[in-house]
């Protein structure tokens, strides 16, 4: 069950602007450091997450239900053959869901405007998923879709960052964090 209430966001919180409207907080943190509603990771088109580290860490605080349920969803996919959002419950983390949106991984070569056009979409089905749940806060863990291939320096321009206004320092884990409810 949702929390009726959610702590207020971190001070330290950076205020981005989207022509959509949509409220987006960038903060420099781990991800079950800010409390919401649901958690948005990018995955493969087999809901494995791109960043090995991120994911080992995931699957670590989520515990055994979470491993089960990802499993189980790879199983529908691999039946199925195509490739969605989905949800899974949040196991043990201080989330209500965790919300998968695939994308591929970045290429090496591959141009990084089209990559980041991909990311875009893939975020909006992510949000569009927890906006028809009733999700009033994610958290969009940008770790996550960390892949060999994108570059570090350009890796928060591509998704909603000014170059070099980014990070505090790099490679810290950079989370944004989104109010759905003025959608």
């Amino acid at each position: 069950m949702m929390r009726k209430f959610l702590d207020p966001i971190p001070t330290d919180a950076r205020r981005i602007s989207l022509q959509n409207g949509t409220r987006l907080y960038q903060v420099i943190g781990d991800p079950w450091d800010i409390e919401g509603d649901g958690l948005l990771v990018f995955t493969n088109d087999n809901f494995k997450i791109h960043n090995t580290k991120f994911r080992k860490k995931l699957r670590a605080q989520a515990r055994e239900d979470y491993k089960k349920e990802v499993r189980e969803l790879r199983r529908q996919v691999s039946q199925n053959k195509a490739s969605k959002v989905c949800l899974t419950s949040r196991a043990d983390l201080s989330y209500y869901a965790v919300i998968h949106s695939p994308i591929a991984a970045c290429k090496k070569g591959e141009d990084l405007k089209e990559y980041r056009e991909k990311m875009l979409v893939a975020l909006d089905e992510g949000l569009n998923a927890a906006i028809n749940h009733g999700l009033r806060r994610v958290t969009i863990c940008l770790d996550g879709l960390r892949s060999h291939d994108l570059p570090w320096d350009l890796w928060g321009t591509l998704v909603f960052c000014r170059k070099g206004g980014c990070f505090l320092r790099r490679r810290e884990p950079v989370l944004h964090v989104v109010f759905l409810g003025d959608l």
